[in-house]
């Protein structure tokens, strides 16, 4: 930043050397000589009045200089001023950078907390369907052990080839089923529907643990369809018992 006190040592410096010049210019001797006359007199007198107006000039210059040296000063001091508000607006727009940086930097962190906060949601979320996956598999599991029971515990004939166990199409009899089986079980031994199964432990022995129905092998009522789903709306599904 320019200095006022620079500029004003400059100035008295110019000052004092503009003095030790005119002190340095020759002094004309308008004294008179010793046998004075009128002529003389005269001399003297035109002398000292050039050399009163020589003076004169000199300090109008010299007023004229200082007047520029204070405009000069003045100017400089209107530059100091614009600078030293630059630099004032130069720092706070620097301290209003700092924090918007601090700002952004809390914003990513921010960001980053939601990002690790989804992921976690998300992990939960497939962590809770692949448990609700497992527990829908364990309870059909149970349900068609339940079924191939019941199917094997229905009464006679009694056959010595293998027993199979099928979901039964809704409106569709067991007896047709069976018979066009692709495995050739083309023999229908009756229909079960197996309900609610208790899926832990039982508290009561008066609790039951399973409900179930047994139907004839040409039933067509339009329900218990574990391919359609009926199971997921509470219902019962139902299964054919075919044989060979």
């Amino acid at each position: 930043m320019l200095d006022v006190r620079f500029w004003a040592g400059l100035i008295l410096l110019v000052v004092c050397s503009a003095s030790a010049l005119a002190q340095s210019v020759t002094v004309v001797d308008c004294a008179a000589s010793a046998t004075t006359s009128g002529t003389e007199t005269f001399n003297q007198r035109e002398c000292l009045l050039s050399e009163l107006k020589k003076t004169v000039q000199r300090v109008d210059v010299a007023e004229a200089e200082l007047e520029q040296l204070a405009k000069e000063l003045e100017r400089i001091e209107e530059v100091e001023g614009s600078t030293e508000v630059i630099e004032n607006k130069l720092e706070e727009l620097s301290n209003s950078l700092e924090r918007a940086r601090a700002d952004l930097f809390q914003l990513q962190q921010q960001i980053r907390d939601r990002g690790n906060n989804v992921d976690d949601l998300i992990a939960r979320v497939q962590r809770l369907e692949t448990s609700t996956l497992n527990k829908e598999d364990t309870v059909l599991t149970a349900t068609h052990a339940a079924a191939g029971g019941a199917c094997l515990a229905l009464a006679p004939p009694v056959s010595g080839a293998a027993h199979i166990t099928i979901p039964r199409r809704a409106r569709e009899t067991c007896a047709n089923a069976c018979g066009t089986h692709p495995g050739n079980y083309p023999n229908c031994r009756g229909m079960v529907a197996i309900g609610r199964i208790l899926t832990g432990r039982s508290t009561s022995h008066t609790e039951a643990v399973n409900i179930n129905y047994r139907y004839k092998c040409n039933d067509t009522q339009d329900a218990y369809d574990e391919v359609r789903g009926d199971d997921k709306r509470g219902q019962y599904t139902a299964y054919c018992c075919c044989y060979r």
